[in-house]
């Protein structure tokens, strides 16, 4: 990602106009509106224990940016890079290759849904930290693992270097050292680098390093919302997030660029997006409602028109806002798309596609580099129909197979260790 001066601008403006805006939005929404419930509570006491379609909706709209961005990138790696291009491509190439900006929005839903799902547990008694962490680890590291150690395996057995991988040929040289840090979820941490083997699991170290800290982080907002009232609370808790981020960035290390500390403002923004829609606020404006799908445009849009990673945080956020007030309506065009039943299955199988794409998509390339060469541009429209036919077989099978049964695991630890489970262990000690 870039880094210049405007990141460091950008984002101490926002956190200043956020500071300024606390004592404001204390008055807007007072301590008084909690009602005196407990921290954890919402004020019109309902509790949905039901999926919440229109999430799953946004969330595969993210995954669609995401595998977008990185087909787009693959395009212009193996057809475009050698060659001059004119403008108009290099603003198509630049909008719709930002596939970190998927990223960040699935940081702010991931953000939304813990705190949401530690408000149910809290509220009906069944909060047990160690069954939290124990679903979150079943959740993200199993199918991560197997990807890693899949690709590891390939490499040994054909020998293959991959090419126009950038993020291959950085530190460690030791593949084995790569997998054993980006198993344990800290390879941007020791290295300063991206994960070797698989580039993009940099967003995964940091919402794991989230889940470790969610529990205080939401705990910690619900306390301060019922004691300085929701609105100062958000405004603190996102103010306080941007002066994290802005320390990190300004710090210039390599080591903190893809970490949590840069990204804490989107998850926070997420759990401050449940609490409002826990504490019943719900938009009645029909511009409000209206505003919801273009600001999703613009949001995928914005990438050449921002200079710096904190001021495209920055711009993010308040169009990621706009989106899920949209949602919080339930009416309008925006919540129609998102509760769309195919688009809310892309979203319940995300991470297995996440996992999946870059690798299908890097193998696609190649061979048809290697057979093909160069093509135009309808032979590269077919190689990309193909990837992403490709990626949605893969996809829906590594789910069905690996995802699917390892949630059922994590959500059977909201009862306790599940019985199979405790006799499959009791037959392997006889």
């Amino acid at each position: 990602m870039r880094r210049t001066n405007s990141h460091i601008t950008g984002l101490g403006l926002a956190v200043l106009s956020a500071c300024e805006a606390a004592d404001l939005c204390s008055w807007l929404v007072p301590a008084s509106s909690w009602n005196g419930r407990p921290s954890m509570e919402p004020i019109n006491g309902s509790l949905p224990n039901v999926r919440q379609v229109e999430i799953d909706g946004l969330r595969g709209l993210a995954i669609t940016l995401v595998v977008l961005g990185h087909i787009s990138q693959r395009v212009y790696r193996f057809n475009f890079e050698a060659h001059e291009i004119g403008p108009i491509s290099r603003y198509i190439f630049d909008t719709t290759g930002a596939s970190a900006s998927g990223v960040y929005l699935i940081f702010v839903i991931s953000g939304f849904l813990i705190n949401g799902s530690l408000t149910r547990e809290i509220n009906t008694g069944r909060y047990e930290l160690a069954k939290f962490y124990a679903r979150r680890v079943l959740r993200i590291a199993p199918p991560y693992l197997i990807l890693l150690f899949v690709t590891r395996l390939a490499l040994i057995s054909t020998g293959w270097v991959p090419q126009r991988v950038t993020q291959f040929q950085t530190q460690p040289t030791s593949l084995t050292e790569s997998l054993l840090a980006s198993s344990l979820f800290l390879h941007q941490v020791v290295y300063g680098t991206l994960p070797r083997l698989f580039p993009p699991g940099w967003t995964l170290e940091v919402e794991m390093h989230f889940y470790i800290l969610s529990p205080l982080l939401c705990l910690g907002f619900a306390h301060l919302a019922n004691r300085k009232g929701l609105g100062a609370a958000s405004a603190w808790t996102l103010s306080a997030g941007g002066v994290i981020a802005l320390v990190s960035l300004a710090s210039g290390s390599d080591r903190l660029q893809h970490t949590l500390l840069v990204f804490i403002p989107l998850f926070l923004l997420g759990i401050v997006a449940n609490a409002v829609w826990q504490n019943g606020w719900r938009p009645t404006s029909a511009l409000m409602r209206a505003l919801g799908f273009p600001a999703f445009l613009a949001f995928a849009g914005l990438q050449p028109w921002v200079s710096g990673i904190g001021m495209e945080i920055v711009a993010r956020m308040v169009l990621i806002a706009i989106m899920f007030s949209a949602l919080a309506s339930g009416r309008g065009f925006f919540y129609w798309l998102c509760t769309r039943p195919g688009l809310a299955q892309v979203g319940i199988a995300s991470y297995s596609v996440y996992l999946v794409h870059v690798q299908v998509v890097q193998a696609v390339f190649l061979v048809t580099e290697r057979y093909c060469g160069s093509l135009g541009g309808i032979g590269m429209a077919i190689v990309v129909a193909v990837s992403v036919v490709m990626i949605s077989v893969i996809a829906t099978v590594f789910y069905c197979i690996i995802e699917k049964p390892l949630l059922g695991y994590a959500a059977a630890f909201r009862k306790g260790v599940p019985l199979h489970v405790k006799n499959a262990v009791r037959r392997m000690l006889v």
